[in-house]
C-alpha cells in the first residue's frame, strides 16, 4: 500500500526553485485578482482566483513529473526440478511391481502418490523429460518414447533453467540405464545444485525374465567354387531364459539359402550349428547369418552377422611346361594340385636336363593354340631352352600375354641364357635383360629379402603389419642361388632381390630376385630362384608346417589371375557417412563398384546396382541411387523414422537377355545404427548405482521407489527454503492525462465566467 513517503519527484531539483516560482506566481495572481475582488464582489472574485490557481498548479504539477512508488513484498517456494525418466526401458516391468512397468510407477510417484502431494505442498515444481525438455503441466506422456538416456545431459539441462532461482535441488526418477557408453559420472560434481535420486532395486536376468539371442560368431571360407557346397559355422548364445529352439538362416538378398535349428537350454547358453548351401552363381556376394527375432526377446539387433564370400564361376586353369623333372617342379606341382581352386595340367619335355639337346621341338601349333590359350588363366614356364617349343608356340605365348593373360617364369640354367627365352619371340615380356654370354649362377645360399614394393605386394601379404611380414619372409630357409641377370627394363617392380650386387647395376641394390612387369594387357613375372621348394622341405624336415611355401604360391598365382581377394578390394562396396546417427538425420550412402574385382566372365555384363535399406522392424526400403561424374560410383541419402540398427544392402545384378535369365553378380551389406530403442533395451536390469553415485557427488539422497523409508527420508532431505522477495512499481503522474484536462477545465471555466459577466 502506497503512502505519502511513496510520492517522489524527477524534476523538483533544486525545490527552493520551484517552491519560490510557485509563491511568485500565486502573488501575480492575487495581485491580478484583488482589483476584480473589489468591482465583482468577493465571492466570485475567489471562484475565479481558485480556477486560475488550480489551472497553474496543474501546470507546475506536471512540470516536476510527480510519480507514486510502490514496494510490494512477495512469498514464494522454493523451486525443484523433477527429471522423469521416459526411456524405452522404463517400459520393462518394474522389480516387485506386480507386472507394472517402471514408467507408470514412477509416473504414480511425481502425480498421484503422498509423496507428490507433500512435494507441490512444499515446492514450486518444473517437471522435464529424460531429454533434459520442459514438460507443460498436464502433458506428462503417457508412456516412455525416448529412444536414448543421457542422465548427466538431462541433469545439465535441467540445472541451467534454476540458474537465478532458490532452488531445492533436482529430484530424477529413472532405472538408471543410461546408453550414452558413460561409466562415470564425475562430471555431475560441476552441478550448481544437489541431485536427489529415485531409483529401483537391482535386478538380474532370470528364467523368466525376457532374454537375448546373439549371433556371435559367423566361420566361414572366404571363396568357394560355383555348384559347390559351402559348409558354415554358426555360433548362437543366449544370455537367460527357459529353453527354445530357435531357426538358424543363411540369407543372401533377403532370400534363406540355408536353414536349420539351434537347440539352447534353459539360463545361459551358447551353441554351434553349422549349415551348407550351393551357390548356384558366381559373384562377390554379402551373406548373412541371422536368427529371427523371437517371442519376449528384449531385441533383434544383434540376431545377424555378415560374411563375405567370393564365388568363382570356374577353378584357376594353370598350365605349367617344364623342360625337365627337377624339385622345383615336384614340390610345386603337389602344391597346387592340392589347392581346390586351381585346375593344374603340366607338360614336361624329359625327364633329364642332359636329353634337352636330343629332344626335338615341341608343335606349338598343336599344344598352344591360341583357341586353347583362351581357356588358360595362368602359364607358368620353367626351366626350358628356346628349341623347346617352337616359333608359332612362342607367339600365340607372346600374343596370349599381350592380350591380357598372365604368365610366372622360373629361374633356371637354361631360360635365362643367351639360349634360352630371350633368343625367342618372348624376349619382348621378359622384364629383365639377360645378362651378355654365358647365364651366370650364383650358387652362394642367401636369405630372401623383400624391397619397399615388395613388403606391400598383395602377392606378399601376411597379416597386415609390414614389420611384421619382412620378419616372416626373411626367416625362411635360405634358398641356394639365383641367375644373375644384367638389370631390369624400364618399368618393372623389382619384389625381392639378392645380397650380392650386380657389376651393372649403379645403385648396387643387389641383383633382382623377384620381379613384376605389365606387358600390353597382361602381367610378367619372373623368380631368378629355382631353389623355393627348400621352404617346403625344410621346415617340414624340422616338424613345422610349409606354411610360408604354400602362400607364396597360392597368392601368386591368384594374383596372376586377378583373384587374390585376400587384398583386392570388394567388387561392390556400400558406405554410410557415419557409423551412427541422431533419429531423423539423412544417411548418406555410396555404393562403388570395382571392375578388377569381378569375377571374371561377368566383368563384361550390363549391370546395374540397387540399394535397400531394412529396418529394425523387418520393413524393406528401395533407396533410389543417382550415378556420380565417376561411372562406377553412386550415392543416395535416407532419413531413418525410427532408432534401432539398419542394414544397407547394396546388389549388383545383370538384366535378363534373349540367352540368359537375370542373375546376381555381386552384393554386399553395411550397418548403421540410428539411437534409440534397441540400445535401450538391450539390458533389462536397472542400475541404480549410477544414480548413488550422482546423489553422492552432488551431495544428494538416493531413495528406492518401493521403499517408503527412504522415500521418507529423501523428502525430509530436500532442503525446504521459502524465500521473500519484494517487487517495486512506479508509475508516473506528470504525464497523465488528468492533470491536462484539469489544467484546461480551469482556464476554460475561468476564462467563460469572466466573459459572461464581461470581466474581459
Amino acid at each position: 500500500m502506497a503512502t505519502l513517503a511513496d510520492i517522489t519527484f524527477d524534476n523538483f531539483d533544486p525545490p527552493w526553485l520551484w517552491i519560490g516560482v510557485a509563491v511568485v506566481s500565486l502573488g501575480v495572481l492575487g495581485w491580478t485578482y484583488l482589483g476584480m475582488y473589489r468591482r465583482s464582489g468577493r465571492s466570485m472574485a475567489i471562484g475565479l482566483f481558485t480556477l486560475r490557481a488550480a489551472g497553474v498548479l496543474a501546470l507546475m504539477v506536471s512540470l516536476v513529473k510527480p510519480g507514486w512508488t510502490r514496494t510490494e513484498e512477495h512469498t514464494q517456494k522454493t523451486r525443484l526440478a523433477v527429471v522423469l525418466d521416459d526411456s524405452q526401458s522404463m517400459w520393462l516391468s518394474a522389480p516387485g511391481g506386480e507386472g507394472v512397468s517402471r514408467y507408470e510407477l514412477a509416473r504414480r510417484l511425481v502425480t498421484d502418490s503422498d509423496f507428490a502431494t507433500a512435494l507441490r505442498r512444499r515446492f514450486d515444481i518444473s517437471l522435464f523429460n529424460i531429454n533434459g525438455e520442459p514438460i507443460p503441466p498436464g502433458k506428462l506422456p503417457s508412456e516412455p518414447t525416448a529412444e536414448q538416456t543421457d542422465l548427466l545431459r538431462a541433469l545439465r539441462s535441467a540445472s541451467s533453467r534454476l540458474r537465478g532461482r532458490s532452488a531445492a535441488g533436482i529430484l530424477l526418477v529413472s532405472d538408471g540405464r543410461d546408453t550414452s557408453g558413460r561409466e562415470s559420472y564425475l562430471a555431475a560434481q560441476d552441478l550448481v545444485t544437489s541431485v536427489y535420486t529415485v531409483g529401483f532395486r537391482v535386478t538380474s536376468p532370470s528364467a523368466g525374465a525376457p532374454f537375448d539371442l546373439a549371433v556371435t560368431a559367423v566361420d566361414a571360407p572366404q571363396r568357394a567354387m560355383v555348384h559347390n557346397t559351402v559348409r558354415v559355422r554358426v555360433v548362437v548364445s543366449k544370455d537367460t531364459g527357459a529353453a527354445i529352439e530357435p531357426p538358424v538362416q543363411i540369407e543372401l538378398a533377403g532370400s534363406v539359402v540355408a536353414a536349420g535349428k539351434v537347440s539352447l537350454p534353459q539360463g545361459a547358453a551358447q551353441r554351434v550349428v553349422e549349415l551348407s548351401f550351393t551357390p548356384t552363381q558366381p559373384g562377390d556376394f554379402s551373406f548373412a547369418a541371422h536368427v529371427p527375432e523371437q517371442p519376449g526377446e528384449r531385441t533383434g539387433g544383434n540376431n545377424s552377422v555378415s560374411f563375405r564370400l567370393r564365388v568363382e564361376a570356374e577353378p584357376i586353369r594353370v598350365l605349367y611346361v617344364e623342360g625337365y623333372l627337377r624339385p622345383e617342379y615336384t614340390f610345386l606341382r603337389d602344391r597346387l594340385s592340392s589347392d581346390p581352386d586351381i585346375d593344374l595340367v603340366t607338360l614336361v619335355r624329359s625327364a633329364s636336363p642332359d636329353q634337352l639337346g636330343a629332344t626335338s621341338a615341341l608343335a606349338g601349333a598343336e599344344l598352344l593354340t591360341p583357341e586353347r590359350l583362351k581357356k588358360i588363366d595362368v602359364i607358368l614356364l620353367g626351366d626350358l631352352e628356346a628349341t623347346m617349343l617352337d616359333e608359332t608356340a612362342f607367339r600365340a605365348l607372346r600374343d596370349w600375354v599381350s592380350d591380357g593373360g598372365a604368365m610366372m617364369i622360373l629361374g633356371g640354367y637354361h631360360n635365362l641364357s643367351p639360349a634360352g627365352l630371350p633368343a625367342t619371340l618372348l624376349s619382348a615380356a621378359l622384364p629383365v635383360e639377360p645378362a651378355t654370354g654365358a647365364a651366370t649362377q650364383i650358387d652362394e645360399p642367401f636369405q630372401f629379402q623383400l624391397t619397399p614394393e615388395g613388403r606391400s605386394h598383395p602377392a606378399m601379404f601376411l597379416t597386415g603389419d609390414l614389420s611384421r611380414d619382412t620378419a616372416a619372409w626373411e626367416s625362411l630357409p635360405r634358398l641356394a642361388g639365383v641367375v644373375a641377370v644384367a638389370k631390369t627394363k624400364p618399368g618393372a617392380m623389382v619384389l625381392a632381390r639378392h645380397p650380392t650386387a650386380s657389376s651393372d647395376d649403379p645403385d648396387h641394390k643387389g641383383y633382382p630376385v623377384l620381379i613384376t612387369q605389365g606387358f600390353g594387357k597382361g602381367t610378367v613375372a619372373l623368380i631368378t630362384a629355382d631353389t623355393t621348394w627348400k621352404w617346403s622341405r625344410y621346415t617340414r624336415l624340422t616338424g613345422q608346417p610349409d606354411t610360408m611355401y604354400v602362400r607364396f604360391w597360392s597368392q601368386m598365382v591368384r594374383w596372376l589371375a586377378r583373384r587374390d581377394v585376400l587384398t583386392q578390394r570388394p567388387a561392390l562396396r556400400v558406405t554410410t557417412d557415419a557409423a551412427s546417427y541422431p533419429r531423423g538425420k539423412q544417411v548418406a550412402f555410396e555404393v562403388r563398384r570395382n571392375p578388377a574385382g569381378m569375377v571374371p566372365g561377368t566383368d563384361k555384363l550390363p549391370a546395374s546396382p540397387s540399394l535397400t535399406v531394412r529396418t529394425p522392424d523387418g520393413r524393406s526400403v528401395p533407396v533410389q541411387l543417382s550415378q556420380t561424374a565417376d561411372p562406377d560410383a553412386w550415392t543416395a541419402s535416407y532419413f531413418p523414422d525410427r532408432g534401432g540398427r539398419f542394414t544397407a544392402e547394396a546388389r549388383l545384378a545383370a538384366p535378363a537377355l534373349e540367352d540368359a535369365p537375370p542373375r546376381d553378380l555381386a552384393s554386399d551389406t553395411t550397418e548403421f545404427l540410428v539411437q534409440g530403442s534397441p540400445l535401450e533395451l538391450d539390458d533389462p536390469s536397472t542400475n541404480p548405482a549410477s544414480l548413488s553415485q550422482i546423489a553422492s557427488l552432488t551431495g544428494g539422497v538416493s531413495a528406492a521407489i518401493n521403499d517408503e523409508s527412504s522415500i521418507r527420508a529423501l523428502l525430509d532431505a530436500l532442503p525446504d527454503r521459502a524465500w521473500t522477495s519484494f517487487e517495486t512499481r512506479r508509475a508516473g503522474v506528470w504525464n497523465s492525462p488528468f492533470l491536462f484536462l484539469l489544467f484546461l477545465a480551469c482556464v476554460c471555466v475561468e476564462w467563460v465566467v469572466r466573459r459572461k459577466h464581461q470581466l474581459i
